[in-house]
């Protein structure tokens, strides 16, 4: 079930990623008064109402830290590969979406790596029977680990 909620959602953002995304501010603030990064505040607005929060950061340019479940490019057609992370716990789930010219740096990724990028938040949603959040995030550059040509 888990799985074809995910390949819905993949589905719907491979689609949508011809669009491009609005410029809005970044998500570089400090720490809140609980530790959490504004990424971390912009989950919790999701879960709290997915469709007001996708409305408010739409195409907000963010830094995601998470840990890689997978990464691949399973259809040559799109505009390029793919990561999946999981930011928190396994119920917190990440779409990352690439251009090609990052298709080595992104494909090197392990499940269970640590790993830093930064994208604009194109949709998400959270699905409140299961407690999982979907976030999607395109036009992604990965941060850390270092890119192919820097190592």
């Amino acid at each position: 079930m888990r799985a074809a909620i995910l390949s819905v959602c993949l589905t719907s953002l491979l689609m949508a990623c011809s669009f491009p995304a609005a410029s809005t501010t970044t998500s570089q603030s400090p720490p809140d008064q609980q530790g959490r990064n504004e990424f971390e505040v912009i989950l919790d607005e999701f879960r709290a109402n997915s469709r007001a929060a996708e409305q408010k950061h739409k195409g907000r340019l963010v830094t995601v830290n998470g840990v890689v479940h997978s990464a691949e490019w399973s259809d040559k057609k799109s505009k390029g590969p793919h990561a999946i992370l999981w930011v928190g716990d396994e119920k917190t789930v990440i779409g990352t979406f690439y251009d090609r010219r990052q298709v080595d740096d992104v494909l090197a990724l392990k499940k269970g790596q640590s790993a830093q990028v930064r994208g604009r938040i194109l949709n998400g949603s959270y699905i409140a029977n299961d407690r999982t959040l979907y976030v999607m995030v395109d036009g992604c550059e990965l941060l850390s680990p270092l890119q192919a040509e820097q190592k």
